[in-house]
Order: structure tokens, then C-alpha cells, then sequence
């Protein structure tokens, strides 16, 4: 996605969704981003987050640096619980959210199709905050 298709079809308009591009010594190593998780009020509260690397970048720490930033700008943009949803055969993703407090809420089975193959996806959530 381009830059336009990318803000209009992930973060819709709404100034609380936001990403943000990871930087090592000046140079893009991916983007972290908070979008809509359901596209109803009743949901305003939860966010829906995704931590991107581009390939060689795993496993020096950037994923959980961004995780926290991404949790803490979520907090203060007054998000309640945060939901990432990964393959499922994804190891270091899910790593990565378990190590952070997230708990595996759902797994849906070859709910995906990619490379030719399908693909299941594992659900992760996080309460952020505690207020109504």
C-alpha cells in the first residue's frame, strides 16, 4: 500500500490511530501502528496494534522497544485493552506479545491463505487500562 491507501484503509481518519516508523541509527527497520480493532462505538476503547520489521531486523530488541512505545502512546491516547493478531506459526511474534503481557484470547483456524498454504491466526490481547 501506498502511503494515502495505507493511512485511509488502516487508520481511517481518526487522529488516535496513528503509526509510526522504527528507526535504528537513522534507517527504517519498520513501523509500529494502533488501528480501529472493530468498526463500532461500542469498541472506540480497544485498539488493534502491529509491530512490522522488515526482514534481518528481529531479534535486537526493536519489536519490544516499539511494543512499549506503542503501549504507552495507546494509554495516554486513552485506549483500554490492545489486541495483535498474528499468524500463527509466526514463533517470534508470538514470543514477543507473550513476553510483553499479552494472553492468547482466540485462534481461528485457516482463516487465511498465503504462499499457497492456509493459514491460522492467533488473537493476543493486553488491558491497558482500568477506568470506564
Amino acid at each position: 500500500l501506498d502511503e494515502a491507501a495505507m493511512r485511509e484503509s488502516v487508520l481511517g481518519g481518526d487522529p488516535r490511530f496513528k503509526s509510526y516508523a522504527i528507526l535504528k541509527n537513522g534507517e527504517m527497520q519498520g513501523y509500529v501502528l494502533i488501528a480501529r480493532h472493530k468498526n463500532k462505538q461500542a469498541y472506540d476503547s480497544s485498539g488493534e496494534i502491529s509491530v512490522y520489521l522488515k526482514p534481518g531486523s528481529g531479534g535486537k530488541g526493536l519489536g519490544g522497544k516499539a511494543l512499549s512505545f506503542i503501549e504507552e502512546r495507546a494509554a495516554e491516547l486513552g485506549f483500554h485493552v490492545l489486541v495483535a493478531t498474528v499468524c500463527a506459526d509466526n514463533e517470534p511474534s508470538r514470543r514477543l506479545f507473550t513476553r510483553h503481557g499479552y494472553e492468547q484470547s482466540a485462534l481461528f483456524k485457516e482463516i487465511g491463505c498465503k504462499f499457497g498454504r492456509w493459514l491460522d491466526i492467533a488473537s493476543y490481547q493486553k488491558i491497558i487500562g482500568r477506568t470506564v
